[in-house]
């Protein structure tokens, strides 16, 4: 019985422990800290492909021709 409840204690120093030594909810991360992110040498040119991309997909998926006049567009139906 002595040992388990050494180990309870135990665990529940090494959490107490973990708890403890967090910080706190409101210590947040510059995004340019040294450690956080290593910055890619193409990472401007995909993130200006990144819209390019998203407005070509929204125009094929939401700009169609109407088959009854042949050029007017309107959105697509589900």
């Amino acid at each position: 019985m002595a040992s388990v409840t050494n180990k309870l204690s135990e665990g529940y120093k090494a959490a107490k422990r973990a708890v403890l030594s967090a910080p706190p909810n409101d210590a947040y991360l510059r995004w340019d800290a040294s450690g956080v992110e290593t910055i890619k040498p193409d990472e401007e040119e995909k993130a200006q492909r990144i819209p390019e991309t998203v407005n070509r997909v929204q125009k094929h998926n939401f700009d169609k021709v109407s088959p009854e006049s042949g050029d007017q567009t309107y959105p697509m139906r589900c």
